[in-house]
């Protein structure tokens, strides 16, 4: 009894695997189908109309027609390479999809579907013998900042009328990073560099890196600090005296309410000049709080903070200007620059209002993308605004500002 009962479950359990199977690859037109040739021979039946029924009856043999092309099960080896993994805007970047056979006999033909982004790309693959492969390369798109998601690579069996459809999955997911564009500010004038170098203090330090004077030796000096020249000069022995200096500390804050640019295009150049204006401080080995809405991201290091960059959606982070800088002050201490980006939409007012926030002795620079205006700087207050159209002025703009 307790045999039959086995039995009769594991034959329940793999008629209602196959049973869901089938009617996940039927297609919504075939669900049409199936149903119109039912309802067809039904009616066709009931009220003697030959014609009809004769309908419907063909719609059924072309159901059991287009069955076969979903039958079967595909043994294959499938592999996904994305390389690299991790570009700047217009860099070239490439998939591959290569297919094997993944028994011993020979593999049918088959389609594959790959998924690029929010497209999605067919190439057949004809029939695989023993020990080959099948090749297909792809070039992604990489002409916008963000995340594309490559794969799964799918294999698809269906008919000529796309009545059936069966899809097997073959591979995870990849995803490309596309940094957004930066532009070297190595040039960028002598006043934005010493921010970047650190600010000296009031406090006088016995050992520091930045030289301020010298005086009469004291009992507890270092004598490493003695200046031999000096002492041997004046016949008393001198020592340098220093300054304390603080680590350059730059605060970021990028407007993220798309109202205030004129055009997604112009929220892309507010994104690179963050990013070369990051990048610029990490590769000084300085510190960077990047805010953007009023979201606080990663900047520990160059690639964690493009990655950062590139995840980037307007849509989830909308926020006005003052509450970006309220988030930047929140999220940050201790600054020593700060820079807020916005677009050419945001008033005057608001800007003013917003940069207000700031500590005294904070030098502000406001940087708005605004391809309406000409290339230029002003004051606003104590602080200095900046009108960029693209990205190319960013560095000339800066020097003439510090120069």
């Amino acid at each position: 009894m307790s045999t039959s009962r086995s039995l009769r479950r594991v034959f329940d359990t793999t008629v209602g695997a196959r049973a869901r199977l089938a009617g996940r690859s039927i297609s919504p037109v075939g669900w049409c189908l199936l149903g119109a040739g039912v309802v067809a021979v039904v009616v066709g039946h009931l009220l003697g109309w030959t014609e009809l029924t004769a309908l419907g009856a063909t719609a059924l043999v072309v159901m059991g027609l287009a069955a076969p092309f979903a039958l079967g099960q595909s043994e294959l080896e499938v592999e996904l390479d994305v390389r690299p993994q991790a570009v700047t805007v217009g860099q070239r970047a490439a998939a591959q999809v290569t297919v094997r056979p993944g028994g011993t006999r020979a593999a049918r033909g088959v389609t594959m579907e790959l998924r690029v982004g929010e497209a999605y790309v067919e190439f057949p693959v004809s029939v695989l013998r023993r020990g080959a492969e099948h090749e297909e390369p792809f070039v992604l798109p990489t002409y916008r900042r963000g995340i594309i998601t490559v794969g799964p690579a799918v294999s698809v069996r269906a008919d000529p009328l796309g009545i059936v459809r069966r899809t097997q999955s073959w591979t995870d997911e990849v995803q490309l990073i596309v940094h957004p564009r930066t532009v070297r500010l190595a040039d960028t004038g002598q006043g934005f560099i010493r921010d970047l170098e650190g600010i000296a203090s009031n406090d006088r330090s016995n050992a520091d890196i930045s030289f301020h004077a010298l005086r009469t030796y004291e009992p507890g000096d270092d004598p490493r600090h003695i200046h031999w020249l000096s002492t041997a000069r004046t016949g008393t022995i001198m020592v340098r005296q220093f300054v304390d200096t603080r680590r350059s500390h730059l605060g970021l804050a990028v407007d993220s309410d798309p109202a205030s640019y004129d055009a997604p295009e112009d929220f892309e150049v507010a994104m690179s000049i963050a990013a070369s204006l990051g990048c610029r401080v990490l590769a000084d080995e300085q510190e960077v709080t990047f805010v953007i809405g009023s979201d606080r991201l990663l900047s520990e290091t160059r690639r964690r903070y493009l990655d950062s960059l590139a995840y980037i959606d307007t849509a989830e982070r909308t926020a006005p200007i003052g509450a970006c800088v309220a988030a930047l002050l929140r999220a940050s201490s201790g600054l020593s620059l700060a820079a807020v980006v916005t677009g050419g939409q945001t008033r005057l007012n608001d800007l003013r209002r917003a940069t207000l926030r700031f500590p005294a002795g904070v030098p502000v620079m406001v940087i708005r993308v605004d391809r309406n205006s000409p290339t230029t700087f002003r004051p606003i207050g104590s602080q200095v605004l900046l009108s960029v159209r693209e990205l190319d002025e960013l560095p000339h703009l800066l020097w003439a500002v510090s120069g």
